[in-house]
């Protein structure tokens, strides 16, 4: 919570000038490819604040040259590699659509146990 220093929340104008200002200012795309894990980027598809070509930027860091988005178990086994999936909400994902979020984690985390199950 961004707050306007007088213990009132600030208003959704200023909290989007700090996001926007915060983001112009934060690249951190030349550190990507040192990620050596599977990563998954949850996009909100009506997110004022983070366009698309955010998402698109990780996965095109992450993706080896030419390949397409791999599943979630092709991540885990490979342990790298990008999932995007888009959430129909905006920048407040686990405000507007927390159930969607809990589901992809559950996918993934459910994914990453039945792998280790089977390399037992």
């Amino acid at each position: 919570q961004v707050s306007s220093g007088v213990g009132e929340p600030a208003p959704l104008d200023v909290r989007s000038l700090l996001c926007q200002g915060t983001l112009a200012h934060t690249d951190l795309r030349k550190s990507l490819p040192r990620v050596a894990a599977p990563v998954l980027v949850l996009r909100g598809v009506d997110d004022p604040l983070v366009g698309p070509e955010h998402a698109e930027a990780i996965q095109k860091a992450l993706a080896a040259e030419g390949e397409d988005q791999p599943g979630i178990r092709q991540c885990l086994e490979d342990g790298q590699g990008c999932i995007v999936v888009d959430m129909d909400c905006g920048h407040r994902m686990l405000l507007e659509c927390r159930s969607k979020v809990e589901e992809a984690l559950d996918t993934l985390l459910t994914a990453a146990r039945d792998l280790a199950r089977s390399s037992q």
